[in-house]
């Protein structure tokens, strides 16, 4: 057998113990290629660029930012798994020493081995990725609401990005490895894993630091969220604050607090029933060669989870009806200074109306004028400027979105609706819907102030008009006259209203064909309307002084009059839905290369104790405790081994979440829930199939004589 084939042999017969470092380069290979087949996918960035600029953006640096993000795990995951893998086969290298195996054939032939699995990790990976290709890019299609395909094509970019990226990640994880092996004291290390291991010795003031620091990261996000609802200041240092000290604590806490609490159990009445003394002194052994392990899979497990449950929560449909406007499409009539619609608008509207019950949908549509005022409290010179409509017509369209109706108190009174899901949480901690405020209002070129009372409430109505109230059908009718009066003396200096029109149906956002049938329509038309405005400017000649004409202005006016803006859920909804869409998908992907990583670490830990473990219940075999007893001691063990750094996550989680749930109004807690099941499943099935293998191998070499 020549060098080459003691080589290959070595792969194929470590198949077991490579698995692992296989599987971990294999997916992380199959990520970072999916990455690069959607940043070179030649009609994705056309297919964003239509949903806006930003979201452009965002894909490619977001995707770019995943890329950078996986290979800066892949090399520190495989060189961790790596590393530890070396460590196991130190019996091994210390054999081929021993036999006349020189310090550079020894190192070229660790090198090597590290090239052959990462080239066929690399091969592999690229080849089923290429194969699932076309599923990828649909599911991606599907994920980021794109309306145009994204057929398949040929992916000699990606393919290219991703041997040259992963070639120089083996290549260094290769010649890091090699150089830092000592072979000096190589021959010697067979016997090492006889020797004892030292105990475990923890501090009591770093324990305490690390439940410290772990509270002081959970305030510092409260109070982030408290800074954010009250003075709508981010306070980004808080954030990054609360990221040092979780980190800090949960490191802390594996190093010290999971060792002493297993230390002190030692010593009291429990560690002496049944098999409690064999599981303990095991576990305090465990916790302290795999606490840095553990740190990290708690740490990246809180970052994946928290990216996750957020992406999930505000880009579903719900957070989009409470980022914008609060129906369907709000259609603004623009230059009608009398607050009346022409013709032509109310055509456009029965165009959306239309499109809408092509789908078999009837919706609602009603034409609202909201009336400008101003009000101010009694106690205050400064007035704010306010939308008002009246009350009837608010309950309907209140009615129409399935919410409750609101009520005055009398004639007189004015009721503030919250425009955004940030503001209902301002009224919440303010309690400014408990507070009744004496004021006044105005509303004509008179000047003339009416006495008010006025109060927010946590309803939320936003008609893209800025701040919106209501007020009493009498109220409105006594506005809507004095402005009307106003228009007729000085029609050139007055102004009504806007003349709105709401068109809505529950069923939203299942409408994409009829939104892209609406928006293509609309947007044709404005277009149309500015061209035309842009042309009579450019082409009529003005006077001396560069003013129009009386004729000219007219002209111009009625050219204005046929000007408007509209704004679609819709359309707000779906760029939420791509610029988080994409986020979960990175949230996602990232997730599973973690867990693949995280899986193959903690197999590998366990098996690479294997024969140390053997020996141990070799012992307690001649001793004669039962299979059954040491199967409920290793299960025991591994349930912590596998468990105790995903529950240090597990809370991080919650907490960032609660936190979520206090700035945003939604079910936040059922994504929460999403998010763990998933996850836990897969834990499940991972231990449990783990666990199978495990005491199979365990139980040869138990009962072997």
């Amino acid at each position: 057998m020549n060098f080459k084939q003691l080589v290959v042999r070595n792969v194929l017969r470590n198949g077991r113990a490579y698995a692992s470092y296989f599987l971990s380069s294999l997916l992380s290979v199959m990520v970072f290629f999916i990455f690069a087949l959607l940043y070179f996918h030649p009609t994705l960035q056309k297919s964003m660029i239509a949903s806006g600029e930003v979201i452009s953006s965002l894909a490619a640096m977001g995707i770019m930012v995943a890329q950078v993000v996986i290979v800066i795990m892949s090399f520190i995951f495989l060189w961790y798994t790596f590393s530890v893998f070396l460590k196991s086969r130190k019996r091994d290298f210390s054999v081929y020493l021993i036999l006349g195996m020189s310090e550079k054939d020894l190192r070229k032939m660790i090198f090597l081995e590290n090239l052959i699995l990462g080239i066929s990790a690399s091969g592999l990976g690229i080849l089923v990725s290429t194969i699932f290709a076309k599923f990828i890019l649909l599911v991606s299609q599907n994920l980021l609401a794109l309306e145009e395909g994204m057929p398949f094509y040929l992916p000699t970019k990606p393919i290219a990005l991703t041997l040259v990226v992963y070639g120089a990640i083996f290549l260094c994880i290769s010649l890091i490895t090699t150089a830092r092996i000592q072979t000096e004291n190589l021959a010697d290390m067979s016997k090492s894993a006889d020797r004892p291991s030292p105990e475990a010795k923890t501090n009591w003031y770093l324990a305490c630091a690390s439940l410290l620091l772990l509270l002081g990261g959970y305030a510092s996000v409260y109070l982030f969220v408290r800074c954010f609802r009250s003075a709508g200041t981010l306070g980004i240092w808080l954030l990054v604050m609360c990221v040092l000290l979780t980190i800090a604590g949960t490191f802390l806490f594996f190093n010290q607090n999971s060792i002493r609490v297993f230390t002190y159990l030692k010593g009291r009445p429990l560690f002496f029933k049944r098999t409690n003394m064999l599981t303990i002194s095991n576990l305090v052994y465990r916790m302290k060669s795999n606490a840095t392990l553990y740190f990290m899979i708690g740490i990246v497990a809180s970052v994946a989870f928290v990216a996750i449950g957020t992406t999930m929560a505000v880009g579903g449909s719900d957070f989009a009806m409470t980022q914008d406007n609060s129906f369907a499409y709000v259609y603004q009539v623009n230059g009608a200074a009398d607050g009346t619609a022409s013709d032509y608008h109310r055509e456009n509207v029965r165009f959306i109306q239309r499109a809408i019950e092509k789908s078999g949908v009837d919706p609602f549509v009603m034409e609202v004028l909201p009336l400008g005022i101003d009000y101010r409290s009694k106690d205050s010179k400064e007035s704010t400027y306010l939308h008002v409509v009246p009350l009837s017509q608010v309950n309907q369209l209140l009615a129409a979105d399935q919410k409750k109706a609101v009520s005055l108190e009398s004639e007189s009174s004015l009721l503030l609706f919250a425009t955004s899901n940030s503001m209902v949480n301002n009224v919440k901690e303010h309690q400014w819907d408990q507070l009744v405020v004496d004021g006044l209002m105005s509303y004509s070129a008179k000047e003339e102030q009416d006495p008010i009372t006025y109060q927010y409430t946590t309803q939320q109505l936003n008609l893209s008009l800025g701040a919106i109230g209501v007020v009493s059908d009498q109220m409105y009718h006594k506005i809507l006259q004095a402005k009307q009066a106003d228009y007729l003396a000085q029609p050139a200096d007055s102004f009504v209203g806007t003349p709105t029109f709401i068109v809505h149906y529950l069923e939203w956002a299942k409408g994409a064909q009829a939104d892209q049938l609406i928006r293509k329509q609309l947007n044709q038309l404005a277009d149309q309307v500015s061209e035309q405005i842009d042309q009579f400017i450019e082409e009529t000649p003005v006077s001396a002084e560069g003013e129009f004409t009386e004729d000219q202005l007219k002209e111009l006016n009625a050219l204005v009059a046929n000007s408007f803006m509209y704004s679609s859920m819709y359309q707000n909804w779906l760029k939420t839905k791509q610029g988080n869409g994409l986020i979960l998908m990175i949230s996602v992907l990232i997730g599973a290369v973690f867990f693949t990583f995280a899986a193959c670490i903690l197999y590998f830990r366990l098996f690479g104790e294997l024969d140390r473990d053997g020996k141990y219940h070799h012992s307690l075999h001649i001793l004669g405790v039962s299979q059954q007893v040491r199967h409920k001691v290793v299960t025991r063990e591994m349930l912590i081994m596998y468990f105790a750094p995903i529950g240090i996550a597990i809370v991080h989680f919650l907490v960032a979440m609660i936190c979520l749930r206090v700035l945003i109004d939604l079910p936040v807690m059922a994504y929460v829930m999403r998010v763990l099941v998933v996850y836990m499943v897969f834990q499940l099935i991972f231990f449990f199939i783990s666990r199978w293998r495990y005491l199979k191998h365990l139980d040869i070499k138990a009962e072997s004589n």
